[in-house]
């Protein structure tokens, strides 16, 4: 009687290192992309919370008397400001309060008509960002409006 050959199921060494191969690139586009989006969650936490201080701050400065505003808020320990939650840029200029973030400038468009911009400068996970929200405040106890 010949004896036959009996094949027993297995992998051959080459096919071993191409399946862990295979495995490591999923497992690193896996902890890659998990990564990303965990930065992206705090970037958009960071840009959440400097948008809503941004608007309750516009909401401040509308509420205030039209003839006041341009003064108070040129002066420089009203035109600044701190968001909780957020760290200043490495560079802040500001000597007035350089642990603030926030800063509102004022222009005159004309006798009745300011420009508001309420700015957040802040260092986040992404690097240095910059947030503006920008509105206009007209005087309505004069004539016209």
């Amino acid at each position: 009687m010949a004896r036959i050959p009996c094949r027993t199921a297995a992998f051959t060494l080459i096919e071993v290192l191409v399946a862990t191969l295979v495995l490591v690139v999923a497992i690193f586009g896996l902890v890659a992309t998990l990564s990303y989006t965990m930065r992206q969650e705090a970037d958009t936490r960071e840009v959440s919370v400097a948008m809503n201080f941004l608007r309750a701050k516009v909401e401040e400065v509308r509420s205030q008397p039209f003839d006041d505003i341009f003064t108070y808020y040129s002066q420089g320990a009203n035109r600044n400001f701190e968001v909780p939650g957020l760290d200043p840029q490495a560079g802040d200029p500001d000597p007035f309060a350089p642990h603030r973030v926030g800063e509102v400038i004022v222009g005159v468009i004309n006798p009745r008509l300011l420009r508001v911009t309420v700015r957040a400068s802040w260092t986040g996970l992404m690097g240095e960002r910059t947030l503006d929200l920008e509105t206009q405040v007209t005087d309505r106890t004069k004539e016209g409006f």
